[in-house]
């Protein structure tokens, strides 16, 4: 799993059978730091992630096509989710106060 950064949409005018009608990410990996960390690639995206977002991406491809239940697709790269805006990656939530008064 790593971070990403998403940087817009791809479109493709042809494109593997198994992908049709799937949304795919341009994606920038990230450092804990939030520098970039190589080159960019695409993603398969199911949760609806936007230009801007951050992203926690997964490289099992073979979840991803018993996901789409082809497992003959080429996919590999896929969103796990979308990462809070209001949290920083790689820094916990502050610990609240249990049972004060």
């Amino acid at each position: 799993m790593l971070q990403a950064a998403v940087l817009g949409r791809a479109t493709s005018t042809r494109k593997h059978m198994t992908l049709a009608g799937q949304r795919l990410l341009i994606c920038q990996p990230l450092k804990v730091d939030g520098s970039d960390d190589g080159d960019v690639f695409l993603a398969l995206d199911r949760h609806g992630a936007s230009i801007g977002d951050r992203v926690i991406l997964s490289s099992d491809g073979r979840g991803l096509r018993d996901l789409l239940g082809k497992p003959r697709s080429p996919a590999r790269w896929w969103t796990l989710g979308i990462i809070d805006a209001g949290q920083p990656f790689g820094q916990q939530q502050p610990a609240t106060a249990q049972g004060g008064v």
